[in-house]
């Protein structure tokens, strides 16, 4: 007992310190039960590592893909009680719809697992389609789900246009439709929930310009592309942040493909190192594709590290990109991370809020809550948990967000 006490006293002390982002088509992929969640109000377990970001309480749910949290269960419950609403409201049972931009890529997956977990929390049905990466494949989901008659839908960070005709659609039958998990245009949503890539960028740069400062001369750099909001973003604040270092200079941007973000980028990374052979920098913006660029210099440059191979940057601590972050020498040397796996449980509030209340879907991509939901940090190999696991979140949005809808709701 005094063991588990000092662990978790060790948690809160760290967090205080600490303060301060499948095949193409529209068919049904995945469905959830209706059965609320007879887990715990964290939905986790105690665990302990030894790494330099290891101290935390516990784990928000019990998958590969479930985030480690800082903030025990019991302090976030009492969080998410303060700032509910103190007048209760009937929530209707639900069927919703979920559009994947890319169940290839694990961003995809982790915010379809986040957005399902949220809404067995809530008691609704969540039918799930793959889009596959491709406009057809998203405007076949959302035809897909509208013929099914869902009650609302989210996307995972599909730019508006693409489905425009069939959010009208949507709009016309009275069905609410938002997104969640990465930067895109408001445009027809009712709502977009998103990190807004205002820290992540600079915290990115400012890494990548100190490295670079250890080469003499002029840095070539090459950034990798792609046309949605938050990956536009993210090249955007490397950009504006090396405009006073003339010493750096971009040679190319070249575009990553969504269906084939790893591979594709693999391919478009060898071509790089062969073009530009001094070149001393790689930044990827789409985070599943960093995995490819990785590979490239293990194959290309094979046993080389900065400053003798160019320096690799991007976004999001995935799983999957951790391995070459972790191998000797690192060949990912650091990645701005956003929780936006918690963007998922952010658009299931709005539409229960909605729903019970009439309450209109916040127009801001970071509604406040109260807690640090995003928690927008910068990660390099040294801070990584000992055993593959997302860095820990500075709040516990499954503890918050249940016990807020236990006492607006009376759900379990």
């Amino acid at each position: 007992m005094l063991k588990k006490l000092t662990l978790l006293l060790a948690a809160l002390a760290f967090a205080v310190v600490l303060s301060a982002c499948g095949s193409s088509g529209g068919s049904t992929t995945g469905e959830s039960s209706t059965s609320g969640s007879a887990e715990s109000a964290s939905g986790g377990e105690s665990i302990n590592t030894s790494s330099k970001n290891s101290e935390y309480a516990e784990l928000m749910g019990n998958s590969k893909y479930s985030t480690p949290t800082l903030v025990p269960a019991a302090k976030a419950e009492k969080e998410g009680e303060e700032f509910a609403d103190p007048k209760p409201a009937k929530l209707p049972k639900l069927t919703v719809g979920w559009v994947n931009f890319a169940k290839a890529a694990e961003s995809g997956v982790r915010g379809e697992y986040e957005f399902i977990e949220a809404a067995k929390a809530l008691g609704w049905k969540v039918i799930a389609c793959d889009g596959g990466g491709t406009s057809t494949g998203y405007t076949n989901c959302m035809n897909t789900l509208l013929s099914q008659n869902v009650e609302a839908i989210a996307t995972a960070a599909l730019e508006p246009s693409v489905i425009g005709a069939q959010i009208k659609e949507a709009h016309a039958r009275g069905i609410p439709v938002v997104s969640a998990g990465a930067k895109v245009k408001l445009g027809e949503y009712d709502g977009a929930f998103y990190p807004t890539e205002k820290i992540t960028p600079k915290l990115v740069a400012e890494f990548m310009i100190e490295k670079l400062e250890e080469k003499e001369g002029t840095k070539e750099i090459v950034i990798h592309t792609f046309p949605a909001g938050f990956a536009e973003a993210r090249a955007e604040g490397i950009r504006e942040a090396i405009k006073s270092h003339p010493d750096i200079k971009i040679v190319a941007e070249n575009p990553v493909e969504a269906a084939d973000a790893v591979g594709g980028t693999k391919k478009t990374t060898e071509t790089e190192i062969t073009q530009y052979p001094n070149l001393a920098a790689i930044v990827d913006p789409f985070d599943s594709a960093i995995s490819g660029s990785a590979q490239a210099l293990a194959t290309k440059l094979p046993g080389k590290a900065f400053p003798e191979a160019p320096l690799l940057v991007g976004w999001d601590a995935l799983l999957g990109s951790q391995p070459y972050m972790r191998q000797q020498p690192p060949l990912i040397a650091a990645l701005g991370d956003n929780d936006y796996g918690a963007d998922s449980w952010i658009a299931a509030d709005q539409l229960a809020q909605y729903f019970a209340r009439k309450t209109p879907i916040s127009k801001e991509p970071e509604p406040n809550y109260g807690i640090d939901y995003l928690s927008p940090q910068l990660v390099t190999p040294e801070d990584l948990l000992t055993e593959e696991r997302y860095p820990p979140n500075k709040s516990n949005y499954w503890a918050f967000f249940k016990a807020k809808w236990h006492k607006e709701f009376g759900v379990e």
